[in-house]
């Protein structure tokens, strides 16, 4: 920690005052001393020490999206006016002349390690090189990584340049709440962080994105609390809502209010104790969460978050599936008749038996014609271990299959695949995106017929992807493990696979 001065008049700067020098000298030398005596000054020298620490992190591009979402509830605030970079005195006495004072944090790239530093470094790679190979493990908090992957590489998606950071021990961890976090790709814009996809682990989730467990990264949803309703604007909304952390399962309730603010919205009951400024409702319905750290979610009129916005910076939005007709790189059922016989049906001639096969995977079964049913219907052969309820026809809409988790395949009546729709509640990811940074998920059927993200794909516009995860899955529907492949050198980095 360094005190220094300097003389501003005019607009000029010139030499500080002799006497100030030598006080600021003075305070260098003694910062310890001094700081024993007011640790005011000890807690000003950790406050430096942590803004560049994070600075470093961020200039070394090191992916830390999970865990400042994974951390945002601790950060202290408080009701103050603001801050600023400087603090400026005009002088009394003298025209034109202003002192300041501030502190640098400016690092430009300069780090200087300790002993101690550098004696755990060391500690930290061997320790991972132990591990053996280039293999990490999905249920790992701490993956082993050899220093043979931990170097960038670039490379070009049409007219953009990509820089891609390899997965330190920093890209995948677990919190104080056991969550399990992996971050799958992570993009630099420029000389910033860029674009990541993260996912966690959320033992009580039976079915997402990536299986049983593994969630993208989403941390926030909102819902209205009860059945109460006030008047405004000609229309009745929600008395409260409720802001849920999905990472922490807490939440917080929020209540109406059309004056607190210039603009309406949901408030914290106890502004000084609550890290949210407000929920403000939008003039399309939407919503817009406002913390005190200066960041922006904002949700659809459903509760499902759309967009965020870090301290001001770039926006990263979340798009989600409609329906799953164009998620697939293939169709993912195929049906055809189950040998040669047939039924009349209403003066249509239709197959006794039907095959369902799931492309994907290869399973297969037979649905029989129940001529009991007042709808042209299929039941499955083996209805106790089948993964269908039922495959219905219709001579104006075709084909319908049904399973047992809420998704629903359509078929032409020529039997050829139209789309399939999930069970939307999961709210499934088409796409996340920053900027012309954007990242599209492809999806398949796992063992048990539900939809899962195949592959992870960096993309810009019509051009083909240069980089993408490809995910496989167990038997049982969890995620096996991921491949991180760059299409040009066909070359896949920083492969992991699930341990035991």
């Amino acid at each position: 920690m360094t005190v220094k001065t300097e003389y501003i008049s005019n607009g000029l700067t010139e030499r500080a005052e002799p006497a100030d020098e030598r006080f600021a000298e003075l305070f260098t030398n003694e910062y310890d001393r001094i700081s024993k005596s007011y640790p005011v000054y000890q807690e000003l020298f950790e406050y430096a020490k942590l803004v560049s620490l994070a600075k470093y992190l961020k200039n070394s591009g090191v992916p830390l999206t999970w865990f400042l979402m994974a951390n945002k509830d601790l950060v202290l605030t408080e009701d103050s006016p603001g801050t600023v970079d400087a603090l400026a005195h005009g002088s009394n006495y003298y025209r034109n002349l202003t002192i300041k004072g501030g502190v640098d944090l400016k690092t430009d790239g300069r780090y200087v390690y300790d002993a101690s530093a550098q004696a755990a470094i060391q500690a930290a790679m061997a320790h991972s090189s132990a591990g053996g190979g280039t293999r990490s493990t999905v249920a790992s908090a701490v993956p082993a990584i050899s220093p043979t992957v931990s170097q960038p590489f670039s490379f070009d998606v049409g007219k953009s340049s990509y820089s891609v950071v390899p997965q330190y021990s920093l890209a995948t961890g677990k919190d104080r709440w056991g969550n399990r976090y992996q971050t799958d790709m992570a993009l630099r814009n420029g000389t910033k962080p860029g674009l990541e996809l993260v996912r966690y682990y959320d033992a009580n989730a039976a079915q997402t994105e990536f299986g049983r467990g593994w969630r993208f990264l989403v941390p926030y949803r909102i819902r209205p609390v009860g059945e109460e309703r006030q008047e405004f604007l000609n229309a009745r909304v929600p008395v409260r809502m409720a802001i849920e952390n999905l990472l922490t399962g807490q939440s917080e309730v929020l209540t109406f209010s059309a004056d607190r603010y210039t603009i309406a919205g949901y408030v914290p009951a106890k502004l000084s104790s609550s890290q949210v400024v407000g929920l403000f409702v939008m003039s399309n319905a939407s919503f817009r969460l406002a913390d005190k750290l200066g960041n922006e979610f904002w949700f659809d009129p459903t509760g499902t978050m759309t967009d965020c916005i870090f301290a001001g910076q770039e926006r990263v939005h979340y798009q989600y599936l409609a329906d799953a007709t164009d998620a697939f790189d293939h169709a993912p059922y195929e049906i055809r008749p189950a040998g040669a016989e047939t039924i009349e049906y209403r003066g249509e001639i239709l197959p006794k038996r039907i095959v369902v096969r799931e492309t994907s995977g290869g399973h297969e079964e037979t649905l029989a014609f129940d001529l009991t049913q007042e709808v042209a219907t299929y039941f499955p052969e083996t209805e106790d271990s089948s993964r269908y309820r039922r495959l219905r026809w219709s001579e104006q809409s075709g084909y319908r299959l049904d399973d047992k988790y809420g998704n629903f395949a359509a078929f032409k009546p020529s039997g050829q695949f139209q789309a399939l729709l999930p069970h939307l509640d999961l709210n499934f990811v088409k796409s996340v995106s920053m900027g012309d940074q954007k990242i599209e998920m492809t999806y398949q059927l796992n063992s048990d017929g539900q939809m899962v993200i195949a592959k992870s794909a960096l993309t810009n516009g019509q051009q083909s992807a240069e980089l993408a995860v490809h995910y496989q899955y167990n038997p049982d529907g969890s995620l096996a493990g991921a491949e991180r492949v760059q299409a040009k050198k066909e070359l896949a980095v920083n492969r992991f696979r699930a341990g035991k």
